[in-house]
């Protein structure tokens, strides 16, 4: 065991797992499912669904679908209808092609297993991603139980119908959003203010008062997003690892996700910069995430 660090704190989207790769084919596949069932041109849904995202403020929205103008319309705000015949078949679609896209990167989850068996401090998930969403794409990657905790941002919203007395989502996925479902999750999990989105420092200053760390330089820190995750370990003045494998380097696939994603949203979620004031920031580089181990022991 390393005694030396307190704590280690990772971000969850591009650090752990490639989540451009797996959500924008599931979005592609999410609308092309709409489309088919509603008649609705895709291309219709896809800037209807950049408008969305932007109006939120974020892209990882699971009530996408019936926030849709043109899905509205086309049922005349029938909600029965809106859930049964577009947005089960079209949330269907998108978790079929999450599955053949959603995984752990290369040496994660053994980095994971490291650091539980070797080096013993408490691991700790920091994200922008909304709460609940960050711990279903973490349990379908079989990796909470790596984790003592999870901080991210405020959950989803549950849409209403048209006259606001009923919300338009099914009544068991309301629940789960409605009661902080955790996925059998055992340890502590935070809900943030979305003011305290990265490089604010404030959500990381929790963890670190949770866990009584007496000094920021025993705690390890690794984010895919030099704007803002390395940023954030420069003004904490914690150990700063960056996961440069994280780095969105593929030019089609960033130009197929911006078609329904605002550029702010793209931002939050990825980091397409290879290059940012280096001389301005510390940190060290690390090409696949098990190299961190390099570096502990």
């Amino acid at each position: 065991m390393n005694k030396s660090i307190e704590l280690i704190v990772l971000d969850v989207d591009n650090t752990l797992f490639d989540w451009v790769n797996y959500y924008t084919p599931a979005m592609e596949g999410l609308l092309a499912r709409v489309s088919e069932v509603t008649g609705i041109d895709v291309a219709q849904l896809t800037a209807e669904a950049k408008t969305v995202f932007s109006d939120l403020g974020s892209i990882e929205h699971p009530f996408l679908i019936q926030r849709l103008p043109s899905v509205l319309k086309h049922y005349d705000q029938d909600e029965q209808k809106i859930l049964s015949e577009v947005v089960a078949p079209g949330r269907d679609a998108f978790l079929e092609t999450a599955s053949k896209y959603l995984s752990a990167y290369p040496t994660v989850i053994e980095g994971l297993e490291a650091l539980k068996n070797k080096i013993g401090a408490p691991v700790v998930a920091l994200t922008d991603a909304p709460r609940y969403v960050a711990m279903w794409k973490m349990n379908k990657l079989n990796m909470l139980s790596y984790f003592d905790s999870v901080y991210g941002l405020a959950d989803p919203t549950p849409p209403k119908t048209k006259c606001g007395n009923k919300l338009l989502v099914d009544t068991e996925i309301a629940k789960k959003h409605l009661t902080g479902y955790s996925f059998g999750f055992k340890g502590h999990f935070r809900v943030l203010p979305n003011h305290f989105e990265k490089p604010n420092p404030e959500g990381f200053k929790m963890i670190l008062d949770q866990y009584k760390v007496k000094d920021p330089k025993n705690v390890v820190w690794v984010g895919d997003n030099l704007k803002k995750d390395m940023l954030l370990g420069n003004k904490l003045g914690v150990q700063s690892f960056w996961a440069k494998y994280g780095v969105l380097e593929d030019a089609g696939l960033y130009a197929r996700l911006a078609k329904f994603s605002p550029e702010e949203n793209i931002a939050k979620h990825s980091s397409t910069d290879t290059v940012y004031s280096k001389a301005d920031l510390k940190y060290k580089t690390l090409n696949r995430f098990v190299e961190l181990m390099d570096y502990l022991t």
